[in-house]
């Protein structure tokens, strides 16, 4: 980033040119001026900045993910547009990919071809399983006030019929991924947590399994299509370990990082997670910042902010960490 900042530095001080101070004489006689940079990104000195940004994209560095809101209605801010991001962040992930609206669609492609940054979302698994349990127990609970005497009894019993798993997660993946191609990301980061399995009786195993198979085999179908397209994991990647699944995501975000209380927890986490097998150089960590609509949110029980604890430890090692993602 020092490069970065040399041409940053330059731009700067080109565009500044432009309202330098100038002698008396200079006063005295109106000459005419250069205005063939009306804008910062019309300065070659900027497009060279740009340039360099690219490059330094393609090296091999930590990567830096902010995971931020998209407004249906657009940004309701400049501080609120893509375009305002820095330049040190790699990948910026949407929280709402279903609702973009045309002026963020348009900062996604600014982004991109300015300094190749990449835009993605997150399809959490936990989310939709949470959500079927709560489909399931609502249409059970229209079941049990129908009448067994009224006529159409039959009719509104199988209108109210839970639907597969497996059916509801799929139509609600395959919904989701839709997003990629309609909108134009770069990639999906899948959120699966999983859990311990030593405790689980036999039944309790095989089911499990088969969650696991349907969230992430989906995922990984979608992977092996889709080769080229960004593919990253949030969870706790030691209940992957031993998998195929560890292999094949890029980057495997612990989650359990955004609700730290102390700057110790982030060793820790990470190793609880080389200790199961999990390859280091694959593990990323997961950080809350706080925001005036949440202010103990990335808050340690010191009062310091989290995302200060997780930038100091991921400085004091070049293992540690191959990247952080940042949650508002």
């Amino acid at each position: 980033m020092k490069n970065n900042l040399k041409y940053l530095v330059s731009a700067m001080l080109v565009a500044s040119s432009a309202v330098a101070f100038t002698s008396c004489d200079d006063w005295t006689e109106p000459e005419s001026i250069d205005t063939r940079y009306l804008t910062l990104e019309d300065n070659p000195e900027y497009a060279e900045y740009c340039a360099a940004i690219r490059k330094y994209r393609a090296t091999d560095h930590r990567q830096v993910y902010a995971w931020i809101a998209n407004p249906e209605a657009g940004a309701a801010g400049q501080g609120q547009r893509l375009t305002a991001m820095p330049d040190s962040v790699d990948v910026i992930v949407l929280e709402a990919p279903g609702q973009v609206s045309e002026t963020t669609l348009a900062d996604m492609a600014t982004v991109r071809e300015r300094f190749a940054q990449k835009v993605m979302y997150t399809i959490d698994f936990d989310a939709l399983n949470s959500a079927y349990a709560l489909l399931a127990e609502d249409l059970a609970a229209q079941r049990g006030l129908l009448d067994p005497e009224a006529e159409d009894y039959a009719e509104k019993m199988a209108a109210l019929a839970t639907p597969d798993r497996t059916d509801y997660v799929l139509d609600n993946l395959t919904k989701q991924l839709s997003y990629v191609k309609t909108t134009g990301f770069d990639g999906v980061i899948f959120a699966f947590d999983g859990k311990a399995t030593n405790h689980l009786t036999e039944s309790e195993l095989a089911e499990y399994n088969a969650l696991k198979l349907l969230c992430l085999g989906s995922a990984s179908d979608w992977h092996n299509r889709f080769p080229a397209m960004k593919y990253d994991y949030i969870g706790i990647p030691q209940y992957l370990a031993g998998t195929p699944y560890v292999d094949e995501f890029g980057t495997l975000f612990i989650r359990e990082g955004a609700s730290a209380t102390n700057g110790d927890i982030f060793q820790y986490l990470y190793n609880m997670a080389c200790d199961e097998g999990v390859p280091a150089e694959k593990i990323g960590m997961l950080v809350s910042n706080t925001t005036p609509a949440d202010s103990d949110a990335g808050v340690l029980s010191d009062k310091s902010l989290a995302i200060d604890a997780l930038t100091k430890w991921v400085g004091s090692s070049p293992v540690h960490s191959v990247g952080v993602l940042i949650a508002n």
